[in-house]
């Protein structure tokens, strides 16, 4: 167990490859456990039955989980025609069965329909909250259930093989709020049958992939092992934050910020490249290497909004 002043001292992100089997909580409470973060969060959770990515953030890069939830995701997924279930997995209980078997002609032209935005209702199975309660604890009490659809966007989808005449893999590529047993259950009803996810891999979010993500296992053996081997897999607070513009401050403006004071923008906008920085825009504002605080444009000044504290 780290020390209490260690604690103080991990900040980052730590991209981790879950197994099947896993539920993501225990992913996160053996993150804090190994490391002796204070403040433990994450990014997005898989089911336990999904294997794939998931972003842990340390520390002070919990103050930028909304940006990386905005991150696209990338998933490779199975779905089983012919059955559904109430779960829209393999762990439910089979709910309507079907003798339709879709061809690779059909399954491509009805691909197309849920590239964009689109409405989709969720699994009444899933972390949604109804009057407070989860929903799938509603659904395990035998409550009747009724989601909003929702508006999500998908980017990419394609078939990648047609495994037999039950099976059919797919790669989907979508924005927050998706559930992609949501959109193989949705995909079977458009070509006429039922369906479920009978396997699902997420395999990336924004530029963490499984090339530059740690194997679950692999994290435990190595952290007994080395105290300080996490702070070789960190990724610093900012990897998560995309297209935000980045500024560098003086010692003095760095000093007002972690203050909770706003700084002029003129002296900043005058050494930095020529970039948009118009009223409203969010700035990440970095001094000494590090990311220190977030900031929005507004009247000649940035107001810090979140001041991280490394």
């Amino acid at each position: 167990m780290a020390s209490k002043k260690h604690k103080n001292f991990i900040h980052g992100w730590l991209p981790i490859i879950k197994p099947v089997g896993i539920a993501s909580a225990a992913v996160v409470a053996t993150v804090k456990r190994l490391t002796g973060a204070h403040k433990v969060g994450h990014a997005g959770t898989l089911d336990p039955l999904a294997s794939g990515i998931i972003l842990i953030a340390l520390g002070a890069a919990t103050k930028t989980v909304p940006y990386a939830m905005e991150l696209s995701k990338t998933y490779k997924f199975i779905v089983r025609w012919g059955i559904s279930t109430d779960t829209d997995d393999s762990e439910g209980s089979v709910v309507k069965k079907s003798d339709v078997r879709p061809n690779k002609a059909d399954i491509k032209t009805a691909l197309k329909m849920f590239v964009g935005e689109t409405l989709q209702t969720p699994p009444i199975y899933s972390a949604i909250k109804i009057k407070g309660k989860r929903a799938y604890k509603l659904a395990r009490e035998g409550k009747p259930i009724l989601l909003k659809p929702r508006t999500i966007c998908i980017s990419r989808l394609n078939l990648v093989s047609i495994l037999d005449d039950n099976n059919a893999e797919f790669e989907v590529v979508s924005g927050k709020g998706m559930y992609v047993r949501a959109l193989g259950r949705d995909l079977a009803l458009k070509l006429g049958t039922y369906g479920h996810i009978r396997r699902l891999d997420r395999i990336s979010i924004g530029h963490f992939n499984k090339d530059n993500s740690v194997e679950y296992e692999f994290l435990k053996q190595e952290m007994h092992d080395k105290g300080s081997f996490v702070k070789n897999l960190l990724k610093p607070v900012e990897a998560v934050l995309g297209d935000v513009l980045r500024v560098v401050l003086t010692e003095r403006e760095a000093h007002k910020m972690l203050s909770g004071q706003s700084v002029s923008f003129d002296p900043i906008a005058r050494r930095s490249e020529p970039l948009d920085f118009s009223s409203g825009r969010v700035i990440s504002a970095m001094y000494g290497g590090r990311l220190i605080a977030l900031g929005k444009i507004n009247s000649g000044h940035i107001h810090p909004f979140r001041v991280l504290s490394i």
